[in-house]
């Protein structure tokens, strides 16, 4: 799951359209969607942290991705923090929602 999470297709999923160089440690990243972010944590085969920003928001939040084994099974984690209007709070729900049901599908069809 790893691997597929750091691929250039995982990052087009889960982040958004970049340059995959820009995908790096202390490095700023602008997708082609306008999200901005820097990668500030990055623990291979356990997790990440990065800073993300959509284009209307006014501040960054913290997103951490996460990997966790359980008896043969990746359980994938997405936790959303510091954002600033409880409205965000839905509109991130539906988001990441949304992003899990297109790794899903990515990872189904490679199954086929």
């Amino acid at each position: 799951m790893w691997e597929f999470l750091l691929s250039e297709t995982g990052i087009n999923i889960w982040l958004g359209e970049i340059n995959i160089d820009d995908f790096e440690l202390q490095k700023q990243f602008v997708t082609k969607a306008g999200i901005e972010g820097k990668l500030t944590v990055f623990v291979p085969d356990c997790h990440l942290r990065f800073k993300w920003k959509l284009s209307s928001w006014e501040k960054p939040s913290t997103v951490e991705l996460r990997v966790r084994n359980s008896k043969g099974r990746a359980s994938v984690i997405f936790h959303h923090t510091g954002f600033f209007k409880i409205e965000q709070q839905e509109e991130l729900r539906i988001y990441w929602k949304n992003i899990i049901s297109k790794m899903i599908e990515n990872l189904a069809n490679k199954n086929d």
